[in-house]
């Protein structure tokens, strides 16, 4: 939606002057196999005018001009798309045209645009680097008159789309709606993990609470057992645990020292029996001594290391290896005694190890006793109060007994062992209750902080409800502000063409109930109905009913910066009618950078040749295949009047038609307004001599107020710089007009004798008084005769701003 104060706006309401001409004004129009062009084209486009008349009558080419401009500046195949052609792009060539079609687009600055058939579709480039065309361009064709009445609501809002462009806002609409969804999600998430909580809560209240407890709720009964002083309860519980586990690790340790025990028993009676053994044999010791020196000395030899020339154990000089080859003979006739004495040594080796063992695993389990001994001493439980016997009789076996220590520790952590069972019953319920408060301090923790979280989502969701809620308002709002806008600009436009008729568009809105869907109502005779226009009204009513909204819209779009096509869009109006629809078009211009109009409507070509305002005539002669489309730039009434006078030599007969054709128009004008007498006939067939007498009661007293010729320019004058204007005099150009009206005219379209006898002079004197009283009574800005009533004190043109004035208001009496 443009901004308060934008040029939008000003041309709603705000009086500005006509803008001067921009760059980007169509300034020429070139054509090749395009369509009707079957020869090469160029048409030229008056840059100082704002509206661009193409005149010319059925089959002469004009949608082709139009099809061209929708070709390049908006891609579109134009007015044979749509019509049932099929592939309406193999249409686009023209009729035996071998090339290819081409249209190309110049602006005045020199900016160039060229439009090609590529496929199926159009392919538009620049010629040069100046990238797509700025101003939009709309081309509307009597086809799509109706299109946005007849749409859709879907179709309606997509082709008003660009206009109520809040794509931001819907973006963030969107964000606040995903993150309003998402809070209610976690709401709901924690709402199930607060219901979770509690029924946890509730399972352990009914599992483990008392007949002596009174809480009615498993909260309360949860934060009274909560009251309760676990610190003793928990040293407790980690007191009987350690003392259950060194129980569990003194069975095994038990189990160990037992069974090192009968290691070493059995140890001790193999070495016992190897010990026998030996003794059995004769002469046990010399034979058993001289195994063990011999078998030692051999190992000795037998090292890696040792190289000697004499014997070790005597130190006679002897050889080395026969003094091996004589150990291992001597050994191997004592081999009985050998092997007595390695299963001697190794018995020996084993008793010794089984005894090492033994002393290690005693040594464990009486530190372990002593380490309980400690740990009860500090604490006994139930389960282990009735052995105080058995430790008595270890600790005395300790003190007076150190061999019997190890059997009476074996056997005190014996009986220990029975205890166990009820140790772990009595710690497991210690356990229990440690872990009971500790669940429950969990769950009510857990409580607390998802009452919490819960609590501050429920704030930010509200907050953000509101604030989405705001949004979607405020989004509304705009949208509607627009729609109204819009509907309130088409019903001004309409106003101007059916003044009085109390029928237009009651209102434009988005349908609540579908996502990007327009509805529209119509007011008709007073009455609202939400119902097509097409039930009521007229073809013409919504012909112009069509074209307001479209001209809105366009306005709406284009901020000045729009170029506006029309293809023989009226048919269906009447006279009346279509001046309004001419004169809004001048009204409106200032509002768009061009207006080209191309129709075959005499009416719109004669009216605007009549006048010298901001309008280049184009007219378009008959086609041929051989000519193609023929172009032919007009003048008007009094361009051609100008031009004729400036010739030599004189053409009396042009010069007296085209001044008596100006004078009878301005004559007309005049009388029209005023409501000047005149006689009466069934046809009205006036000749200059009555429109004369008809309008002298008024022009000898009619005086002109307007700006200075050479100050007309932009910038515009203060309008209370009174150097600035002048005030004209219209009765002695009357007056000259008439002293000179009398023959003259005959020498023009009539054949007269008179006519004859009238000197050029005559004649040029006729036609430069015309062309005087002309442009006295023209606005040299708008060029048009004062025609509408300024607060009751005078005429005003059609100008924005610094009008010219015609005074008197009325006929006088």
């Amino acid at each position: 939606m443009p901004a308060p104060g934008s040029s939008y706006w000003n041309c709603l309401s705000t009086p500005l002057a006509p803008p001067s001409p921009m760059p980007s004004r169509i300034a020429q129009l070139r054509l090749a196999n395009f369509r009707g062009a079957s020869q090469p084209l160029t048409v030229a486009f008056d840059q100082q005018k704002t509206i661009i008349l193409i005149f010319g009558e059925n089959g002469t080419g004009k949608s082709t001009l139009v099809d061209a401009i929708d070709a390049v500046a908006n891609q579109s195949l134009g007015s044979i798309a749509g019509r049932g052609t099929g592939q309406a792009h193999q249409y686009l060539r023209a009729v035996s045209a071998a090339g290819q079609p081409e249209v190309e687009l110049i602006t005045k600055a020199g900016h160039g645009w060229r439009a090609t058939l590529k496929g199926r579709n159009l392919l538009v480039q620049a010629v040069g680097s100046h990238g797509k065309i700025q101003s939009p361009v709309h081309v509307l064709r009597r086809s799509k008159l109706l299109k946005l009445l007849e749409d859709a609501p879907a179709d309606r809002y997509a082709a008003m789309k660009h206009f109520l462009d809040v794509a931001a806002v819907e973006d963030s609409e969107a964000a606040l709606r995903a993150s309003h969804t998402a809070l209610d999600n976690d709401c709901k998430q924690k709402e199930d993990d607060r219901r979770r909580y509690e029924g946890l809560l509730h399972a352990e209240w009914q599992r483990h609470k008392l007949a002596t407890e009174t809480a009615t709720t498993a909260l309360e009964w949860a934060r009274g057992r909560l009251q309760e002083n676990m610190t003793i309860l928990r040293e407790q519980a980690e007191h009987l645990g350690a003392i259950r586990q060194l129980l569990s690790t003194l069975a095994i340790n038990a189990s160990h020292t037992l069974a090192c025990g009968k290691a070493r028993q059995k140890a001790e009676n193999a070495d016992k029996q190897a010990k026998a053994q030996l003794a059995d044999l004769v002469t046990a010791t010399h034979s058993t001594e001289l195994v063990a020196l011999l078998h030692d000395t051999l190992s000795y030899l037998q090292q890696p290391s040792v190289q000697l020339a004499t014997c070790p154990v005597c130190t006679q000089l002897t050889d080395e290896t026969q003094l091996r080859a004589s150990l291992a003979e001597r050994l191997q006739g004592l081999q009985a005694t050998v092997i007595l004495v390695n299963a001697a040594r190794t018995a020996a080796l084993a008793l010794q190890t089984a005894s090492s063992q033994l002393q290690q695993a005693s040594r464990i389990l009486t530190d372990q006793l002593d380490l309980l001994a400690t740990l009860l001493a500090t604490s006994t439980p139930a389960a282990l109060a009735g052995y105080a016997p058995a430790w008595a009789a270890y600790q005395a076996a300790a003190a007076t007994e150190p061999a019997l220590k190890t059997r009476t520790a074996y056997l005190l952590a014996a009986q220990l062992q029975t205890g166990l069972s009820a140790l772990e019953a009595e710690s497991q319920a210690l356990t229990a209750q440690v872990e009971l408060f500790d669940s429950l301090q969990n769950h009510l923790a857990n409580l607390e902080s998802i009452a919490r979280k819960l609590a501050e989502t429920e704030v930010v969701r509200a907050r953000l409800k509101q604030a989405l809620a705001i949004v979607t308002e405020q989004r509304k709002l705009f949208t509607q502000r627009v729609l109204d806008s819009i509907t309130a600009e088409v019903n001004r436009l309409y106003a101007a063409i059916h003044p009085a008729e109390n029928i237009g568009l009651d209102r434009l809105e988005m349908d609540p109930n579908r996502r990007a869907s327009l509805t529209q109502r119509v007011n008709f005779v007073g009455h609202a109905a939400d119902v097509p226009p097409q039930a009521y009204f007229s073809e013409a009513h919504l012909d112009t009913l069509g074209f307001c909204m479209w001209l809105a819209l366009a306005k709406l779009s284009g901020a000045q910066e729009a170029v506006l096509v029309l293809d023989d869009v009226f048919t269906s109006v009447d006279f009346e009618h279509f001046n309004r629809i001419t004169d809004l078009l001048d009204v409106e211009a200032h509002c768009f950078k061009q207006i080209i109009i191309a129709t075959h409507s005499r009416r719109w070509y004669d009216r605007y040749q009549r006048r010298r305002d901001n309008v280049h005539l184009l007219r378009l002669e008959r086609w041929s295949l051989a000519q193609g489309i023929q172009v032919f730039s007009e003048k008007t009434f009094v361009a051609e009047l100008e031009a004729s006078l400036a010739q030599i030599p004189l053409n009396r007969r042009d010069v007296a038609t085209q001044a008596g054709v100006l004078l009878e128009e301005l004559l007309h004008t005049i009388a029209a307004r005023y409501r000047c007498f005149l006689p009466f006939y069934e046809v009205p067939k006036f000749n200059l001599s009555e429109l004369l007498r008809g309008t002298a009661s008024v022009l000898k007293v009619a005086k002109v107020t307007r700006l200075k010729a050479d100050l007309a320019a932009l910038p515009p004058p203060s309008p209370t710089d009174q150097a600035a204007w002048e005030t004209i005099a219209i009765r002695p150009l009357f007056e000259a007009v008439n002293r000179q009206s009398t023959e003259p005219r005959n020498a023009g379209a009539h054949y007269s004798t008179l006519g004859l006898e009238l000197a050029d002079e005559e004649i040029e004197n006729f036609a430069t008084a015309a062309l005087a009283l002309a442009k006295a009574l023209t606005c040299p800005t708008c060029l048009e005769v004062p025609h509408k009533v300024v607060d009751g004190s005078y005429l005003g043109c059609s100008c924005r701003t610094l009008k010219m004035q015609l005074v008197p208001v009325q006929r006088p009496s």
